[in-house]
């Protein structure tokens, strides 16, 4: 699972104190041929923190390492939390992207966005 996770700034201004948190909410894989499910880990890392995204501006997110044992992964989804502060304003939003992983008839992954 080497996907590329990256969020962006769709709107008009600045976001500012940007970080990001990845979570897997639902993996199912294989330990030494062991069944293993992971729920509920968060992982932030230190370069998932932006001081600011101007608009259009993005940004990778290494989430991918939250994943990177699971070579024997059956499925997995995952959640990305952004919190940001908007322009001119002194608190901060939340937002959630939830994900679903699918293995592909050739063997690769594939993301897709789960609508909430």
């Amino acid at each position: 699972m080497k996907t590329v996770f990256a969020i962006s700034n769709d709107g008009l201004l600045p976001i500012y104190d940007v970080a990001a948190t990845c979570g897997m909410n639902n993996v199912a894989t294989q330990y030494s041929g062991v069944p293993l499910t992971l729920q509920g880990i968060g992982v932030e890392f230190p370069q998932s923190h932006f001081a600011a995204l101007s608009p259009t501006q993005q940004a990778s997110l290494p989430c991918n390492r939250v994943l990177g044992g699971a070579q024997q992964a059956i499925n997995a989804e995952m959640t990305i939390n952004v919190a940001y502060r908007p322009s001119l304003v002194w608190w901060h939003r939340h937002t959630s992207f939830h994900l679903k992983a699918e293995k592909g008839e050739d063997g690769l992954w594939v993301w897709e966005r789960v609508p909430q």
